[in-house]
């Protein structure tokens, strides 16, 4: 019967989610190298449950530009619809991009750096003349849209991620929507964000997200950074603080009961002393006791 095949469907597609977790954890616990690493990875996987994001494609999560576009032609069979590059126009194929997280990999290297800078020199939007952020073409023929005017637009969008960081320094979940993207102040920002290809950048290699930033402020002064790697990668790790931090955000987002939010990071904290896993289950269940 038609529900008996849905039935199968999803319970096919809830093993694959499952199986996909699976990888996602095995590839970055295999790059971490401390206990607080490790735990670290353990929140973000926890923090996918909560919001039920899905890794639609691990590949992609693990910063494989030419092999995710190698992936997606061997998915999907339709070449017709890809740019030149080897991506999808996001307006064509929206729901299958719509997972329930913010930017991808290849705005974090400049996000990273940018709020960096921000916090070191004290940066407020209102200073900002000017922002030019130099990566490789790969980069910027992936981030396709140069002037969003919708959150998951913004998610693909070096010029909304600057502008964000420089409004609200920080740019989460609750960041990337249709209404903030469409906000007077946001669309103001963005005109003042100058995303090119930089031979610096592109002389790195595709094997990095080489992100060259430089800041003109109102007063003529200039600041630059450079990133390569995001925060959270194996080559720059987050701490479990920080982890801690970001899994508040996307807690929070999720509407999750703060109570469970806070035990859930004590119970990972001490991941090492816990006699079983009993204990996160209900933690993770929207389900209210008895």
């Amino acid at each position: 019967s038609m529900i008996e095949a849905l039935s199968f469907y999803l319970a096919i597609f809830e093993w694959s989610r499952q199986i996909l977790y699976f990888l996602f954890f095995l590839y970055f616990s295999n790059n971490v190298q401390t206990a607080a690493q490790f735990r670290a990875v353990v929140l973000a996987l926890l923090a996918g449950l909560v919001i039920e994001s899905v890794v639609v494609i691990v590949f992609f999560e693990l910063n494989m530009g030419t092999e995710f576009c190698n992936l997606q032609q061997a998915l999907i069979g339709d070449t017709s619809k890809f740019g030149t590059a080897g991506t999808l126009p996001v307006a064509e194929t929206g729901s299958w991009f719509h997972v329930k997280r913010s930017t991808g990999t290849f705005t974090h290297p400049a996000m990273t750096e940018l709020a960096r800078l921000i916090q070191v020199n004290n940066i407020q939007a209102g200073q900002v003349e000017k922002v030019d952020v130099g990566a490789n073409h790969n980069m910027t023929t992936t981030l396709l849209h140069h002037n969003p005017k919708t959150g998951l637009e913004a998610k693909f969008s070096m010029e909304f991620c600057i502008a964000i960081l420089l409004l609200e320094r920080k740019a989460g979940l609750g960041q990337f929507s249709d209404n903030v993207a469409q906000r007077p102040d946001v669309r103001e920002m963005i005109r003042k964000i100058n995303f090119y290809v930089d031979p610096q950048a592109e002389s790195a290699g595709f094997d990095k997200m080489t992100s060259i930033l430089k800041i003109t402020l109102k007063d003529g002064k200039v600041i630059t950074g450079q990133a390569a790697f995001g925060k959270g990668s194996p080559a720059n790790p987050m701490s479990f603080d920080e982890a801690s931090e970001k899994f508040r955000g996307c807690a929070e987002f999720a509407e999750w009961p703060q109570a469970k939010t806070e035990k859930i990071i004590a119970f990972v904290k001490a991941l090492e002393a816990a006699p079983d896993m009993s204990a996160l289950t209900p933690l993770l269940s929207s389900a209210v006791a008895g």
